[in-house]
């Protein structure tokens, strides 16, 4: 409405006869550039949003990557050790100098865990806890120019701070990729404490969580990652902060069975 008040006024100001041939020819004009320019900022909007998506895949694409080559995975049962870690030095971002003591994460790390240990690692937010077990799993940079030494002697389960579910069933997100045992099931529902919210669900263990199902809270999805390293039986568990989401009873249960 106000571009054609404006042009119109413009036009017949400006000394012009405006006849009943141009105004219906200006309007039709006007009708046929209003779809394409009512879309234009959302063309905008899109264009900006691809080029950041299209930078972030590129350096993705072009990142040398940080490689678990230092990592050493065994299988002995005559080495005592299920951790171990020699001269770790550890950073999270690209700097000019990798080997500049003062932007390492972890400085001069050692450590010896032996088999059958329940350690707990406590301190601060930022103080690096995390960054220990991303270290550990090779999720970490590292100097190259000290002889680091990295030890897993066994297989790893890992149990990240964010659940990662699965846009399947229940079940499905418990036994991944594992081959179904009944027992083992019903041992990793019970101490993940999982067996009253399935019987709070509509379908038990066959109902589909994720974004085309059931919301979990985040108490449940906690306790569904749980369950599913639990059934995974592997000999080594990083659980980073889960038992933060449930309650003090229920972290008490699983602390203790």
């Amino acid at each position: 409405m106000l571009v054609t008040t404006a042009v119109f006024g413009t036009y017949t100001l400006t000394g012009n006869h405006l006849s009943p041939q141009k105004a219906f020819t200006v309007l039709s004009t006007f009708l046929t550039l209003q779809f394409p320019l009512s879309n234009l900022p959302f063309l905008l909007v899109g264009f900006f949003q691809a080029n950041v998506s299209v930078r972030r895949i590129e350096e993705f694409l072009e990142d040398e990557g940080i490689g678990t080559q230092f990592i050493e995975y065994r299988h002995d049962q005559n080495l005592d050790d299920a951790i171990l870690i020699e001269k770790g030095n550890f950073y999270w971002d690209k700097f000019e100098n990798p080997d500049s003591q003062s932007q390492m994460i972890l400085k001069d790390t050692n450590i010896s865990i032996k088999k059958g240990s329940f350690i707990a690692i406590i301190g601060s937010i930022g103080s690096g806890k995390s960054s220990l077990l991303n270290a550990v799993t090779g999720e970490m940079r590292y100097n190259t120019q000290v002889a680091l030494r990295v030890v897993i002697n066994g297989s790893l389960a890992v149990l990240p701070e964010k659940p990662w579910i699965l846009n399947k069933k229940v079940k499905e997100n418990i036994i991944f990729d594992e081959e179904f045992d009944p027992l083992r099931y019903k041992e990793a529902l019970k101490y993940s404490c999982l067996e009253k919210d399935l019987e709070i669900l509509s379908n038990g263990d066959q109902t589909e969580i994720g974004e085309k199902g059931i919301n979990l809270s985040g108490v449940q999805k906690a306790r569904v990652t749980l369950a599913r390293a639990i059934y995974s039986n592997r000999g080594i568990y990083f659980i980073d902060d889960t038992l933060s989401a449930v309650d003090v009873h229920v972290g008490t249960y699983i602390v203790q069975e």
